[in-house]
């Protein structure tokens, strides 16, 4: 939906009032260091989908609990589900770690039956999210995501 630069990460994160981190599969030690950060920063809860849960856990990270992205997403279209710390459904969530193929489903799924906004910090851009990156190397990526975190 939108093109986002790094420099408009922290307002879009800072405007949110109960944003949540979901972390996948394919998150390397960046995206968990910055998950954590951003955790820490915030005060938000991180659900760990794809085994990332043993990547926090190994760190000694505790506000962060283990799901499937088909829960959350499924979660996220009841009306009485409250997020997984009781605060409340979160009005955007953080994606990073993910397949391209198999995020696209659920971010379609989150624009259509939902008020939700999401933000995808994948250094690929992401048509079905409210918020995307365009692709950059590995290398570039991590600073900027690293910069831009520092910046909450």
């Amino acid at each position: 939906m939108s093109r986002i630069s790094f420099a408009e990460i922290p307002a879009l994160i800072k405007d949110a009032k109960n944003p949540m981190i979901v972390t996948g599969a394919k998150s390397n030690d960046c995206i968990i260091e910055q998950a954590m950060k951003l955790s820490d920063k915030l005060g938000i809860h991180i659900a760990a989908t794809g085994n990332t849960i043993a990547d926090f856990r190994g760190k000694d990270f505790k506000r962060c609990s283990k799901e499937w992205i088909a829960e959350v997403t499924n979660f996220m279209i009841q009306p009485e589900w409250q997020g997984y710390d009781g605060k409340g459904k979160p009005d955007m969530i953080i994606f990073a770690g993910y397949l391209s193929s198999v995020l696209d489903r659920f971010l379609a799924t989150l624009r259509a039956f939902t008020s939700c906004k999401t933000l995808t910090l994948d250094n690929k851009y992401m048509a079905n999210a409210t918020f995307s990156l365009s692709p950059l190397s590995l290398n570039d990526w991590e600073t900027k995501l690293k910069d831009a975190i520092e910046q909450i």
